[in-house]
């Protein structure tokens, strides 16, 4: 399962529908792997509590059976990047 939007250990709150819909998925014996793209944060630059969600998040975690790939990639939905890639997606 894709999903962009996905929980992280450090914030547990975002994309919890997205995980509700992988462990319904389970339930109903479908041999899931979650892989949720993240945006790469070096962990200087980690200085909101949003920022270090991302840059503390591991490249893979298992929610309770669930197993979840954190796959970085230079992709930001925030701010002026966020503008950025949605004027010109190439770029991003």
């Amino acid at each position: 399962m894709l999903a962009t939007y996905f929980p992280k250990p450090q914030n547990q709150l975002m994309g919890n529908w997205a995980l509700a819909q992988a462990r319904a998925l389970q339930r109903n014996g479908v041999n899931t792997l979650v892989v949720s793209l993240t945006s790469w944060v070096p962990a200087f630059l980690a200085v909101t509590k949003g920022a270090a969600a991302y840059a503390r998040c591991p490249a893979r975690f298992d929610w309770d059976g669930l197993p979840v790939l954190y796959p970085r990639w230079l992709f930001y939905q925030v701010g002026p990047a966020r503008e950025l890639n949605g004027r010109y997606p190439k770029i991003g």
